[in-house]
C-alpha cells in the first residue's frame, strides 16, 4: 500500500470517528435552564422556576421532565432543584407503540 493510501485511510477513519462521536452526542438527551444555575432566596421569598427547555434528536421534549426539589421558603440553607428525563419516556413519546408505552 502506497503512502498517501495509507494517510487516506487514516483521513477516513478520522472522519468516521467524527461522525460517529457527533451521532452519540445528537442521540443524547440535553435539558438546558433557563436563568441562572444559582439562586438567592431571602427567608419567606416565593420560589419560581425559571423554565427550562429539553430537546432529543432536535426535538422538544420539555413536556417530559420531571422537576423535583426539596426547597423550604422558611428555612435558611442550601437546596437542590432536579431535573429528569427519562430515555424511556422520550422513546415513548417518539413512537407510543414501542417500548412497552
Amino acid at each position: 500500500m502506497s503512502e498517501k493510501m495509507k494517510n487516506m485511510t487514516i483521513v477516513i477513519l478520522l472522519i468516521i470517528l467524527a461522525l460517529v462521536a457527533l451521532l452519540i452526542v445528537w442521540m443524547r438527551p440535553s435539558i438546558y435552564l433557563v436563568g441562572k444555575d444559582k439562586l438567592e432566596l431571602n427567608v419567606g421569598d416565593t420560589y419560581k422556576e425559571k423554565g427550562y427547555h429539553a430537546s432529543f434528536m432536535f426535538k422538544d421534549v420539555s413536556s417530559h421532565v420531571k422537576v423535583s426539589s426539596n426547597i423550604d421558603v422558611n428555612k435558611i440553607g442550601n437546596y437542590e432543584v432536579k431535573y429528569e428525563l427519562k430515555e424511556k419516556k422520550i422513546l415513548c413519546f417518539k413512537n407510543q407503540k414501542s417500548f412497552g408505552c
